[in-house]
């Protein structure tokens, strides 16, 4: 263990939490707890950077300053669920025989109701709220699976989103074009809402890069084959957040936490195959090639993780280390070897340590 490890009065505590979302909980309800002068003391740490999302949507109201040293992945944003709903339309299209009197392909009415009951649509029609609702009632009062939007008359309850977009013979590089059009009419909706409107113009830049593309490669005849493309360039996409470093909580991945000191730390994730990730990158080059000819391996990866991580905590009088209990995958539910690691040896050479363990459970009353 590093030298400063083993001095001072240091207070760790070790909390099992069952799913990601209760973990953004229970870290907020941590920090939450602490004045002012406190979280410019303090750092969040997301070893699953898929987890800020949560975090955000479940801040704390003490927690008044935070800066974020991370991206927000685009895949990650709650509009990204609703473009992939949208997205899905025009694949059914393609394969739908199901046509109304004018030639427009007619969808399921599932589909019609997952859309109509999205918070995109709702905000859309705020002058009219029920104006969704009343659709969906219509769908289930015909009695009838398929309709199209014209059968439907959404001209107004999706008005950023023509009938143009949902007929099946317009080109994949019009459709992209219509939404990147139609991001650019969300935007005064979203304005208030800062992460929200990052994330519009993320996925405006997608689509007209994409539209772009489209038309000078007229080569993708299929929009199942375009939604396939879509669906690889989006996870690679992340939103630059804006914050103020000298004030309030620092926010940030593991990486991000080189070389600084904190007084107190909240990690999140530490599960094994997220911190370390272990064996989890993929490779055409064998391990026993890699150790014969002295390449980089998982072994030297998660060695400069476990140096990043004790570094972190050379500093810290005040640690929490929260990891999930949930059955994700295999191994995904046990708790990372660095917690066990401590466990056992940061006692041995710190007498001033005090460890402690805590298991927090959720219980569902049923009602009859």
């Amino acid at each position: 263990l590093h030298q400063k490890l083993k001095e001072k009065p240091r207070m760790v505590e070790s909390i099992a939490v069952p799913g990601n979302n209760l973990q953004a909980h229970i870290a907020n309800g941590i920090l939450g707890g602490l004045n002012p002068s406190e979280q410019n003391e303090t750092a969040l740490v997301l070893a699953d950077e898929a987890l800020l999302s949560s975090f955000l949507n479940t801040l704390h109201p003490n927690i008044e300053a935070f800066n974020l040293t991370m991206g927000l992945g685009l895949e990650n944003s709650p509009l990204s669920g609703f473009f992939e709903l949208l997205l899905e339309f025009p694949v059914e299209a393609e394969r739908s025989n199901k046509l109304d009197k004018n030639g427009a392909p007619r969808y399921y009415h599932r589909k019609w109701d997952s859309l109509l009951s999205s918070f995109v649509v709702r905000r859309i029609n705020t002058v009219n709220a029920k104006a969704p609702d009343e659709v969906k009632q219509k769908i289930k009062t015909s009695k009838a699976l398929f309709r199209s939007y014209s059968e439907l008359q959404l001209e107004s309850v999706l008005a950023p989103f023509p009938e143009k977009y949902f007929r099946a013979e317009t080109p994949a590089h019009e459709r992209f074009l219509l939404l990147a059009n139609s991001c650019l009419e969300l935007k005064d909706l979203f304005d208030s809402s800062q992460n929200l409107s990052e994330a519009l113009f993320g996925f405006y830049s997608l689509f007209n890069q994409l539209a772009s593309l489209l038309e000078k490669y007229p080569y993708v005849k299929k929009f199942e084959t375009a939604l396939q493309l879509y669906r690889e360039i989006l996870p690679d996409l992340s939103l630059d957040l804006k914050g103020e470093p000298l004030k309030g909580l620092q926010v940030m991945g593991m990486l991000e936490t080189r070389a600084l000191d904190f007084k107190r730390l909240v990690i999140c994730s530490l599960n094994e195959g997220i911190l370390p990730k272990g064996r989890s990158e993929n490779s055409l080059i064998p391990f026993d090639v890699k150790k014969k000819f002295k390449l980089p391996t998982y072994l030297d990866k998660d060695a400069v993780y476990a140096y990043h991580f004790y570094r972190l905590l050379q500093g810290a009088e005040e640690v929490y280390l929260l990891h999930g209990t949930s059955d994700r995958g295999l191994g995904s539910a046990e708790a990372s070897r660095f917690i066990e690691q401590l466990k056992i040896e940061w006692p041995q050479k710190n007498k001033q340590l005090k460890i402690s363990e805590r298991i927090i459970s959720t219980k569902a009353k049923l009602s009859s």
